[in-house]
């Protein structure tokens, strides 16, 4: 209270939303160094370079990283608002943490398939006669191969232009080409930094769609058994415990009957019992139902839905067998949360909630932009309209994304906000409570007449 209303909190009200904005930023830039980092490995060895097979799990790695580092920095930034009440300070937390999340493990993929054909042009020499053959041959001519599919290995001159043959036409590389203007006002030919990697029928993929194929589906499958794990640590964390405490219950109750047999005569063996009210206290102790903690929290739960949610749908038209590991995930996922729910984390605080809160715009915001990056994956970076020049293409966009948004909107219109059921319920309850109020001011109405204390009967005799 202290703090309202002065120069110090708007100063870090001001750090904490710059503190976002500049987490991304570094993101971005530790993602852009690290390509350019592999592309001058690629450069100085083609066929040695370990980007190619491990290009997927480095940005499985950063995407982890990022996460995590995320994770330590958003509640310290969002204490620096000096929320008065949990609530507050609650929606805050989960908005910051959410879309921060979902942007570290968006953007490199966005960086694949839309960006990467921009930042990593390869241009050819400067004088060469046919300066399409020179660019070629600094993309393939290390390698000495076309792309897989196109036909057989071409052999190339030293001087960096391809010797002629019936299968040596660059025709197909001319869509994947432009000019640009040097910094001395030179005009240079130079190939996409997507360029084709992999080629059937005359149709080609760029290298980016097939980066962006594989490092999508290693994420979505780390980020699943990332998942999964976190639930079942905590069951097996519990259940460990649980056994070392009824053992050492165990092991003390056979000590205290040892005891007693030298003093006392008979039987006296007594079941050892380990009651659900101890088992409970114990998953209270060990993994709380709370930010931080292995027994999990709305919060975490609900950001792993909606990171999983984002990938599946923003890009789920590059690798549509993700809608297929997401369902049979999901199941398992689910059922184990429900059991981590009832025998883990049994005593989490109860708190009225109506919905799911701010969680339902996270959701609402993830599937219009899922909306905008499938149309612009499918114009953009895909066969046939990848081919197209550019003015058909932002055509193309903005028909398809304006028809899907209108599409969406009409599909939202006809689902109710509220379940039917929902509505009958909450009708039911507003009757009773009225009912109840009702007669309450019946009550209040009826005042009984006054009774004076001379004509009250005190006396204890038969008469």
């Amino acid at each position: 209270r202290e703090l309202e209303g002065t120069t110090r909190l708007s100063i870090q009200k001001s750090i904490a939303d710059a503190g976002a904005f500049t987490f991304c930023a570094c993101f971005v830039a530790s993602i852009f160094a690290v390509k350019a980092y592999a592309a001058r490995q690629r450069a100085k060895d083609p066929k040695h370079s370990p980007w190619e097979a491990w290009g997927a799990y480095t940005t499985v790695a950063m995407i982890q990283i990022g996460c995590l580092v995320w994770t330590n920095i958003a509640p310290k930034l969002v204490e620096l608002k000096n929320f008065r009440y949990e609530e507050e300070f609650g929606n805050e937390l989960t908005t910051i943490m959410s879309y921060v999340k979902i942007f570290v493990a968006l953007f490199p993929f966005i960086n694949m398939g839309f960006l990467q054909k921009w930042f990593e042009p390869t241009c050819a020499e400067p004088g060469t006669d046919d300066p399409l053959a020179s660019a070629a041959w600094r993309l393939y001519g290390n390698t000495s191969t076309w792309p897989m599919g196109f036909g057989q290995s071409v052999a190339w001159s030293g001087n960096g232009t391809v010797r002629r043959s019936h299968t040596t036409s660059l025709d197909w590389l001319k869509r994947f080409s432009y000019l640009s203007t040097t910094e001395k006002g030179e005009i240079e030919t130079c190939i996409h930094g997507c360029y084709p990697a992999r080629c059937e029928e005359g149709k080609c993929d760029t290298n980016c769609l097939i980066e962006l194929e594989d490092s999508l589906s290693k994420v979505y499958l780390t980020h699943t058994v990332c998942t999964l794990l976190f639930i079942l640590i905590p069951i097996a964390y519990v259940k460990f415990k649980v056994l070392m405490e009824f053992r050492r219950v165990k092991q003390k109750h056979e000590e205290d009957q040892s005891s007693d047999d030298e003093e006392v005569s008979g039987p006296t063996d007594h079941e050892v019992s380990y009651t659900l009210l101890q088992f409970q206290a114990k998953c209270a102790t060990v993994a709380p139902y709370q930010n931080g903690s292995w027994g999990g929290s709305m919060m975490e739960d609900f950001i792993e839905l909606a990171v999983g949610f984002a990938m599946l749908t923003c890009f789920g038209v590059v690798l549509p067998f993700m809608g297929v590991l997401a369902f049979f995930s999901h199941i398992v996922e689910y059922r184990l949360m429900a059991y981590r729910m009832l025998n883990v984390t049994c005593r989490p605080f109860p708190a009225a909630a109506d919905g799911i809160g701010v969680w339902a715009d996270i959701l609402r915001n993830i599937a219009a932009l899922a909306v905008v990056t499938n149309v612009a994956v499918a114009v953009f970076a895909m066969y046939p309209m990848r081919d197209w020049n550019f003015r058909q293409q932002l055509i193309a966009f903005l028909v398809l994304e304006h028809s899907m948004l209108v599409l969406r909107r009409i599909v939202v219109s006809f689902v109710d906000k509220e379940p039917a059921l929902y509505k009958r319920v909450d009708d039911y309850n507003t009757r009773f409570v009225c009912g109840v109020d009702d007669e309450m001011d019946q009550q209040k109405e009826f005042q009984p007449a006054p009774v004076k204390a001379e004509a009250l009967d005190t006396m204890l005799g038969p008469d």
